[in-house]
C-alpha cells in the first residue's frame, strides 16, 4: 500500500494529537472532581514510605518493601519539589491515567483502528478499571509502562530498526524498576518478537545475526 502524502500524514497526526488532548482534559476534570478515597492498600503505605525516604531513611534498610523502587523514588521526588501533600498523590494518579489513556489510543491507531473507536476504547478502559483502584499506586505506573512497551512493539520499524528494540528495552527496564514481577513475562515476549520480527524482511542466511542484534538492542536498553 502506498504511503500517505506528507500533508495527509500531518493532518492525521494533528487530529490524533487533538483527540489525545481532549482525552487528557476530560480525564483530568473527571478524576479531580471525584471525592478523595481512603484505602489501606498501596497508597496508604507507599505515600508514608516516600515520606520516610524524604526524611533520610534508606529503602530496603530502614524501609521494608517487596517491589523495585522506581515508584517510591518518583513519589519522593515529587514530595521534595511540591511538598508532602495528598494533592501530590492525586496529581500523580491523574497523570498516570492520562498517560495510560494516551498509550491505549496510540496502540489502537497503530493497528489502524478508527479514530473514534480508539478514543472510545481509551475512555472505556479508564471508566471500567479506575473506579476499582482509585488511588496512586505502582500498579497504575506498571499499567502505563506495559501499554507503552506494547506501543513500542507496534511502532513501525524505521530504517535503523535496532533503535526500536533499544527503546523497547528502555521501557522494559523502567517496568522492571517499578514492579519486577510484571516485567518478567513481557521480557520473554519482547525476546520472542525480536526474533520473529526479522523473518519477513531479512534473507534466510542473515536472520540469525539480525535476530541476535535485535535481542542485543533489547537487552542493552533494559
Amino acid at each position: 500500500m502506498a504511503a500517505a502524502p506528507p500533508s495527509t500524514a500531518r493532518r492525521a497526526i494533528a487530529w490524533d494529537l487533538a483527540v489525545v488532548g481532549a482525552l487528557a482534559v476530560g480525564i483530568t476534570i473527571l478524576l479531580l472532581q471525584r471525592p478523595p478515597t481512603l484505602d489501606y492498600a498501596d497508597e496508604a503505605y507507599v505515600l508514608y514510605e516516600a515520606k520516610r525516604l524524604l526524611q533520610g531513611e534508606v529503602l530496603y534498610r530502614d524501609v521494608f518493601e517487596i517491589i523495585t523502587p522506581l515508584f517510591l523514588w518518583l513519589v519522593t521526588g515529587l514530595y521534595a519539589v511540591f511538598g508532602v501533600d495528598i494533592a501530590v498523590a492525586r496529581g500523580l494518579a491523574v497523570a498516570l491515567q492520562v498517560g495510560a489513556a494516551a498509550a491505549t489510543y496510540a496502540c489502537c491507531r497503530c493497528l489502524d483502528v478508527r479514530r473514534s473507536l480508539a478514543a472510545v476504547t481509551a475512555a472505556a478502559a479508564l471508566t471500567v478499571c479506575q473506579p476499582f483502584w482509585p488511588i496512586a499506586s505502582p500498579h497504575w505506573q506498571s499499567t502505563l509502562l506495559v501499554q507503552t512497551f506494547l506501543l513500542t512493539l507496534l511502532w513501525a520499524r524505521p530504517r535503523g530498526w535496532s533503535l526500536r528494540w533499544l527503546v523497547s528495552g528502555l521501557v522494559l527496564g523502567l517496568l522492571a524498576s517499578t514492579q519486577h514481577q510484571t516485567a518478567a513475562p513481557f521480557a520473554l515476549l519482547g525476546a520472542a518478537l525480536s526474533a520473529f520480527d526479522v523473518c519477513p524482511t531479512v534473507p534466510a542466511g542473515g536472520r540469525g545475526r539480525a535476530a541476535a542484534r535485535a535481542a542485543a538492542a533489547l537487552a542493552v536498553g533494559t
